[in-house]
């Protein structure tokens, strides 16, 4: 433990919100999530609660999520706001609306996938602009406590964006 390097921010620096860039890991893949630009499908937005970031893609084919055809995929990136890594193990739900019809009310699961990362998703019958996604935190994520992070996403309200 005595050999872990450490940097100490700055006086005027600490307790204000920021990071500070990753460390490289000599030849070990990075855990970081893809831009949004760098998503597949059709990245429908982004919306924060909280400390996270929450992007929202759809790809139109399903099938390579064990859903059934004609079937479309909604995915929900959630990440930190300035370094894209990825926020674990929480319970998210959604409801997808299209007026006053209910397209979608139930869990997202979560999943790893080679293009998308660690995310969230669920097969949903179809999306359409204009349809009105709310994104609920069920269970506030499972991230280790330390410097920097012990006061970091503990209250995440929900999000509603349109489609």
């Amino acid at each position: 433990m005595d050999d872990i390097t450490y940097r100490n921010i700055s006086e005027e620096k600490q307790g204000t919100k920021g990071a500070v860039s990753p460390m490289k890991m000599n030849g070990l893949p990075s855990t970081q999530l893809p831009k949004p630009s760098g998503l597949p499908g059709s990245v429908r937005g982004t919306v924060t609660s909280g400390d996270g970031k929450f992007v929202v893609t759809t790809l139109d084919d399903a099938t390579r999520f064990d859903h059934k055809e004609n079937e479309v995929y909604l995915a929900v990136s959630a990440r930190t706001p300035y370094n894209r890594y990825p926020l674990p193990l929480m319970s998210l739900s959604a409801i997808q609306k299209r007026s006053s019809e209910i397209i979608y009310d139930n869990i997202l699961q979560p999943r790893i996938d080679s293009n998308l990362g660690y995310h969230y998703g669920a097969a949903v019958s179809d999306v359409e602009s204009g349809d009105e996604l709310t994104i609920t935190i069920d269970a506030l994520p499972q991230t280790a406590r330390h410097e920097g992070y012990e006061t970091a996403f503990f209250e995440m309200p929900e999000m509603t964006l349109k489609l």
